[in-house]
């Protein structure tokens, strides 16, 4: 049974949260600087004191999987979760107990397996370690990023802090779009990746970059951590269980040395006195793409690569998702589809081709599917619980896609979408017409003409408004745990930002100078924002920018701190 002692009631409120972050910030560019000089007695130092000695990051870590993450509710063996729907006193006794309970070199305890249906029908097994594994496993994680980030190939973007698919997609575009060179693009996926990594090769990668021999340890430890399955329980001998905390980057970790393999050997090449890319490799995660010159090339990468994957790290290609494709007729990567058209009649050489990045055409049906889904699920819903059901599908999508030439497609989804919720209004109302159906579930905005599908208070989105805007790409050789990079990354973060708000909330931001007005942090796009009325609705307030503040989630909540569950 979990037992605490006393705690200050404000360990786990934003303010303080705030101070753990900016604590275990700076002790993490301190890493960096120490990984940098290859120091490392520093390093051993500044590992003891994260991983053993801070009160702040064993805050932050309880933190981070008891709130942020969206497994807190999801128990392992032993049963222990953030219940449902449990009030602020109630999570923050947990956490408490959970906080008292941290010893980073316990014996990790078995991982409860469990499958979940994946996009082609198959099911992906999900190993889900207890929440005091997790928190054990977040500690680790804090401690091993910037060292993880420090030996990082700038082309790698998959589970690495302030990286993303767009970033991935922008580097694509910028090496496609003007080179006749690269006419063949390699595919590649590998194999159940998460299941077959090697775990010597991790932890010989985690040896040779100076971590401390007990931190090595404690992850082989967790990599052999014993399976429960329809209750047997089995050994690990290979692979690091996906739904840990730690298993994204132990990943990261296993094919870095995959990236530097391909940039090194095949990559850079003297020219003149320089270098310059003539294979360049793109990874996200497990999927990655190779753009090669030719056809021959292509084959004799993969055949390269294969054997390095197999011999190095113990994984396999996918036979069925590695292909070779030539830029004219396109390939998909992380949702994208990445083609290059004629810009004129019987264009023949590459030259008269102009790139295109697409929303992925799968991907386009799946997510008409699912809103006809949400539509279908609920004929008996109210018209604004509808819309609120649809609205944060319909942008988060939208969000995804406005970096590339999508304008099309989000006017073709508009329209599906209007004709979808104008037949879900029909149903109820079948004795009636269309003019009085529209007239009642259908308003027009001041300055238009067009039909929206709204309420007085909320209106259902519509991509068409987003604008398309190109993402703002990661520079080359900028990390984030670099001291002298700190300006570049607040810059960009505000940047992001402002494009990831709706655009009646720039004035907002715009006053607020980018900062929440609770905790005076900067709002970053990865946070959780919401939009706070200093006086509430239901007192009088309005929507009037002077009574609209942004806020960070956690801020928010300790505004509301009374009424608040989480």
């Amino acid at each position: 049974m979990l037992t605490c002692r006393t705690h200050n009631k404000d360990t786990f409120t934003a303010q303080n949260i705030r101070k753990c972050e900016e604590y275990v910030f700076g002790m993490q560019k301190r890493l960096d600087k120490a990984v940098a000089n290859n120091d490392t007695d520093k390093i051993r130092i500044l590992f003891n004191i994260l991983l053993k000695r801070s009160h702040a990051v064993k805050v932050l870590a309880v933190w981070k999987i008891t709130y942020r993450n969206k497994g807190k509710n999801t128990a392992g063996i032993d049963g222990i979760a953030i219940p449902k729907n449990a009030t602020r006193e109630e999570t923050d006794k947990i956490r408490f107990r959970l906080l008292d309970l941290i010893n980073i070199s316990q014996t990790p305890k078995t991982i409860r397996r469990v499958y979940i249906p994946k996009a082609n029908g198959k099911k992906r097994p999900l190993g889900i370690p207890t929440i005091q594994d997790r928190i054990i496993q977040e500690i680790i994680r804090i401690a091993l990023d910037p060292i993880s980030e420090f030996h990082a190939h700038d082309n790698s973007f998959g589970f690495r802090t302030k990286r993303s698919c767009q970033d991935a997609q922008e580097t694509l575009f910028r090496y496609l779009a003007n080179s006749n060179r690269k006419v063949y693009v390699l595919e590649g996926d590998l194999e159940n990746c998460f299941g077959h990594i090697s775990h010597r090769h991790i932890t010989n990668t985690l040896r040779f970059w100076k971590v401390p021999k007990y931190v090595v340890r404690i992850i082989k430890a967790m990599l052999k951590s014993k399976i429960l399955e329809n209750g047997v329980i089995t050994d690990t001998l290979e692979g690091t269980p996906q739904g840990g905390v730690l298993s994204p980057m132990l990943s990261n970790i296993a094919l870095t040395s995959f990236d530097w393999y391909v940039s090194e050997l095949f990559g850079n090449v003297s020219r003149h006195g320089g270098k310059h890319t003539v294979s360049p490799m793109i990874r996200y995660a497990d999927d990655f793409v190779i753009l090669c010159k030719s056809k021959t090339e292509a084959k004799q990468m993969k055949e390269w690569i294969s054997q390095y994957l197999h011999r190095e790290i113990g994984l396999t290609l996918s036979g069925e998702k590695t292909k070779i494709s030539h830029i004219k007729k396109g390939f998909n990567f992380l949702g994208f589809n990445f083609k290059k058209h004629p810009k004129k009649y019987n264009a023949k050489d590459l030259k008269d081709y102009k790139l295109l990045i697409r929303p992925q055409k799968e991907k386009i049906i799946g997510q008409l599917q699912s809103c006809k889904e949400v539509i279908d699920n609920n004929k008996q819903s109210t018209q604004e619980g509808l819309i609120r059901l649809l609205n944060p599908k319909i942008r988060g999508w939208g969000n995804y896609y406005q970096h590339v030439n999508s304008k099309k497609v989000f006017s073709t989804f508009d329209h599906f979408m209007w004709w979808k919720v104008y037949r879900w209004a029909r149903r109820r109302h079948s004795n009636k017409g269309k003019k009085w159906i529209i007239n009642k579930y259908f308003m027009k905005r001041s300055k238009g003409k067009t039909n929206y599908f709204r309420t007085e208070s909320v209106s259902l989105y519509r991509l068409s408004e987003i604008p398309i805007q190109r993402h703002i790409k990661i520079s080359k050789g900028k990390r984030v745990y670099n001291s002298d990079d700190t300006v570049y990354w607040d810059k960009r973060d505000r940047k992001m930002m402002y494009q990831k708000l709706y655009r009646k909330h720039h004035n907002a931001f715009k006053k607020q100078k980018g900062n929440c007005p609770q905790c005076n942090s900067l709002l970053r796009p990865e946070d959780a924002i919401h939009l706070h009325h200093v006086k509430p609705k239901h007192s009088g307030g309005t929507d009037k920018q002077s009574n609209l503040r942004l806020l960070h989630a956690e801020c928010h909540r300790d505004v509301h701190r009374p009424t608040h569950f989480t």
